[in-house]
């Protein structure tokens, strides 16, 4: 089977260790528009943003070929789970049953997408995110690195969540959600500083 990419982005190298690590795939390259790709190839919508993805999957479809969906031979996706056409599921992501992946989405290696989880189209969570049960993700929404999202949670169409964040409401489309800053080290606050900023009394020395 051999497979292309239409388009650029980063996840190309995630599309190579898929093809590499499944018996049978070959991967032979970017292509820059469907037509030019023969019969017998595959065409994977790569892309680095979503609207990229979209606009790669809208080019398959127009001459009337399927956006190929890869699935790392070391991911775990339930059979009663949902995925639909041009997503890519990188290795050691979990999908459980009754979750449902959308068109073009991205799930980013050690991902967990617990039961009942709706993933919509041209999302992107990146590595280690955590969706607990019935979790809902808008189209076009971003995760970063290690965001974990308590259950039935919704965040909404294209919004943005730092890495490290914790979803403990739901967020509306297109907002950002920041992860909780940590206190700034002692000598970094305002009006402090740190003791070898001063003079050090002789009595306190030890020597």
């Amino acid at each position: 089977m051999k497979i292309a990419c239409l388009g650029y982005g980063s996840f190309e190298l995630a599309v190579r260790d898929i093809c590499d690590a499944r018996p049978g795939y070959e991967y032979v390259g970017r292509i820059e528009h469907p037509w030019d790709a023969p019969e017998d190839v595959l065409l994977y919508p790569l892309g680095s943003t979503p609207s990229m993805v979209e606009n790669a999957i809208a080019a398959i479809l127009a001459c009337c070929r399927t956006p190929l969906t890869l699935i790392s031979p070391l991911a775990q996706v339930s059979s009663r789970a949902e995925v639909g056409f041009g997503v890519l599921i990188e290795p050691f992501v979990t999908v459980a049953g009754k979750a449902v992946v959308r068109d073009g989405a991205v799930l980013q290696a050690h991902t967990s997408i617990a039961h009942d989880c709706e993933i919509g189209s041209f999302a992107n969570l990146a590595p280690g995110c955590l969706l607990a049960g019935g979790v809902k993700v808008g189209a076009r929404a971003v995760l970063g690195t290690g965001v974990v999202v308590v259950p039935n949670r919704s965040i909404g169409p294209g919004a943005k969540v730092w890495a490290g964040a914790v979803v403990q409401q739901d967020i509306s489309p297109g907002s950002t959600h920041y992860a909780r800053q940590l206190p700034q080290p002692f000598g970094q606050r305002p009006g402090l500083e740190f003791a070898t900023d001063r003079a050090l009394d002789p009595d306190l020395v030890a020597l």
